[in-house]
C-alpha cells in the first residue's frame, strides 16, 4: 500500500533539558546532514465544526488541514497540505478566513530552530529542535521531533517500524522522555484534533 501525501509520520519528545549546543554536537557526533530550518510562526484556526488549520509563514505561507487517524497516538495523522504562490502574502489568508468564519486559537513563535537530516533505508527523516514561545504567555518549552519526509518512502508500515527505531536511539542518547501523545496545538489548547474520516 503506497502511503498517501497527506499524512504525517512523526513523533514529539519534550526537552527542556536540551541546549542548541548539546543537540548540535550530538547530531554532529552521529553524522547527521544539516538542513534548513523552517522559522515562521505558526497560527492555528478553528471553525465551529471543530476543523483546525494551520498557517505557516516560512520559506512562503502554507495552509495545513491538521486531523487524527487516532484518539490514541499521534505518530500518524492526516495533513493535508495547501502551498500559496510566492506573491501570498500570510496576511491574506489570515484576513480570508476570519472574514470566512474561521476563528484563531493560537499562535506559536517557534525559535532556537536546528534541523537535521537522518538517512534511513527506505525513508529520510528530519530529526528538528526547537523552543515554543506562545504568543499570550510568557512561557517556553523545547522540544525534539523526528518526521518522515513526505515523499520520501513507499511502505508506510516500514516508515513506522524505522521511526520506532530510531526515535529509541535519539531518546537514549539525549536522555528523553516517552513521546508525547498530543500535538502543540492540542496540548496548548486542550482541544483535540477531529477525527479524520479515512482509515490507515
Amino acid at each position: 500500500m503506497l502511503p498517501s501525501q497527506d499524512e504525517e509520520v512523526e513523533l514529539k519528545f519534550d526537552a527542556n533539558h536540551l541546549s542548541v549546543d548539546s543537540f548540535n554536537e550530538w547530531a554532529n557526533t552521529r553524522g547527521l546532514e544539516p538542513a534548513d530550518a523552517a522559522m515562521g510562526p505558526d497560527r492555528y484556526y478553528r471553525n465551529d465544526a471543530g476543523s483546525v488549520l494551520r498557517v505557516r509563514d516560512a520559506n512562503g505561507v502554507w495552509l495545513t488541514l491538521k486531523r487524527r487517524y487516532s484518539r490514541d497516538h499521534i505518530d500518524v495523522r492526516e495533513e493535508i497540505d495547501l502551498p500559496f504562490r510566492s506573491d501570498v502574502a500570510a496576511a491574506a489568508v489570515d484576513k480570508f478566513l476570519l472574514a470566512s468564519g474561521w476563528k484563531q486559537e493560537l499562535l506559536l513563535h517557534k525559535t532556537l530552530v536546528r534541523n537535521y537530516l537522518l538517512k534511513a533505508p527506505g525513508v529520510t527523516f528530519d530529526i528538528s529542535f526547537y523552543e515554543v514561545v506562545r504568543d499570550d504567555m510568557n512561557d517556553r518549552n523545547r522540544y525534539i521531533e523526528i518526521e518522515a519526509e513526505k515523499g520520501s518512502y513507499t511502505d508506510r508500515a516500514w516508515a513506522l517500524r524505522m521511526l520506532s527505531q530510531c526515535s529509541v536511539i535519539l531518546a537514549r542518547d539525549l536522555d528523553l522522555s516517552i513521546p508525547l501523545k498530543d500535538s502543540l496545538y492540542e496540548q496548548y489548547t486542550g482541544n483535540r484534533y477531529q477525527m479524520a474520516t479515512g482509515s490507515l
